[in-house]
Formats: structure tokens, C-alpha cells, sequence
């Protein structure tokens, strides 16, 4: 018999980055990273999808997109074959978005409060991500982005 097969979302994953200080979060965060490590002992399956892929490509974050893709590779079954984009385009095309859409100064000081608070992605994602799109929507954005910007 084989290992168990698990499907982690982003908020799993983003988990260890929010602010430890509250106890649910710390939990959470401990909870997580045990089935990290069962996953790289290969005693789970990890799948990855490309609507991971998708979140954490528009995750405002670069250095936790950077810990996610690495440790994405980690998949046993993939939707995806793997990810190619790298950390440099990763770097360019978040600061293009947050140029187009904020300007130059702006983005920067976004970036710079971004880094100096305290933050949980779960409840960011709640009230940001994909806010009134259904999950059709959310698969159609993620293939058509994933197409574009992975392969």
C-alpha cells in the first residue's frame, strides 16, 4: 500500500510566515510544518496544483513565493510538470504589477510596510484574493496565468 496522497492550500503554506504571537496561528504553523516533514521523509504524497501555483505567483510576498516554489517541488502528483519561472521573474513581474497598478513610489512603500508588519495570509486572503469571483473563475485565471507565465 502506498503513502497518503495530501493537498495543501496556500494559507497552509503561507502559514509559518504569519505572526506567531497568537496561539491558533503558532498551532497552525507547528501543525504544518510536521506534515512538511513527513513529506520530505516520503512518508506522504504531496500534490500540487495550478491553482497553487496561481496563488502563490500573486501572493504579494516574494520571499515566502520563493519558499513555496522550492519546496513545491516536493510533489509526488502534479497538475503541473513543474515550475520554470524563475526567482528573477518572479521579482520583475510582481513589481511590474504593483508598478502599473500603484506607481513607483507607492509600490515601494507598499513593499516597505509589507516587510514591517505583522501579517496572517489567511486572513488577507480572506478579505483580498479573488474577492466575488466564483471558483470557476479562479480555475480559468489560474490556467490562463499558469500558460502564460510557467510553461
Amino acid at each position: 500500500m502506498g503513502n497518503k496522497t495530501i493537498y495543501l492550500n496556500n494559507c497552509s503554506y503561507n502559514r509559518p510566515f504569519d505572526d506567531q504571537r497568537k496561539l491558533r496561528i503558532s498551532l497552525e504553523t507547528q501543525a504544518k510544518l510536521y506534515i512538511q516533514l513527513l513529506i520530505k521523509n516520503n512518508e506522504l504524497d504531496l500534490i500540487y496544483s495550478y491553482v497553487n501555483f496561481y496563488e502563490n505567483y500573486i501572493n504579494p510576498f516574494e520571499n515566502k513565493k520563493i519558499s513555496i516554489s522550492e519546496f513545491s517541488k516536493n510533489a509526488r502528483h502534479c497538475v503541473i510538470e513543474g515550475i520554470k519561472m524563475t526567482e528573477t521573474v518572479l521579482m520583475k513581474t510582481g513589481m511590474r504589477v504593483l508598478i502599473e497598478h500603484l506607481g513607483n513610489i507607492e509600490a515601494e512603500r507598499f513593499v516597505s510596510v509589507m516587510l514591517r508588519e505583522p501579517f496572517d495570509y489567511t486572513e488577507w486572503r480572506k478579505n483580498n484574493l479573488c474577492v466575488g469571483m466564483t471558483a470557476e473563475n479562479i480555475s480559468e485565471e489560474a490556467m490562463k496565468i499558469y500558460k502564460k507565465e510557467a510553461v
